[in-house]
């Protein structure tokens, strides 16, 4: 058992010091492209930066498809400010899925 402890602290120390190693990069790419997107167009992580003469900082999106008889997206939004601030949001938006038109957004998370 003792074993099995002593690799996971590893392998957890090897991912946390991979993330530190890496954020010089993902910061170079962050100020080239002002924004990162993992995923595809339904469910992604998106890192965008805020530059606006009010706010600046950094920008979460998660977009995630949700299960119901309407075809819908949850998206989040999460912002990290150094200077102003941004307020943090979640909203559902559904689309006909005969003709693929956007129906209006509701400001709350998509129901069950």
């Amino acid at each position: 058992m003792n074993q099995i402890g002593k690799k996971l602290g590893i392998v957890l120390f090897l991912l946390i010091w991979f993330f530190f190693i890496s954020l010089p990069a993902i910061s170079f790419l962050l100020a080239t492209r002002n924004e990162l997107v993992l995923g595809n167009d339904n469910n992604h992580l998106r890192l965008f930066l805020v530059q606006e003469r009010e706010a600046e900082g950094i920008g979460f999106e998660l977009v995630r498809t949700h299960n119901s008889d309407l075809h819908c997206e949850q998206t989040q939004v999460w912002y990290l400010m150094w200077s102003g601030t941004g307020d943090n949001v979640t909203f559902c938006q559904c689309y006909n899925p005969v003709n693929n038109i956007l129906l209006p957004a509701t400001p709350l998370p998509c129901s069950s």
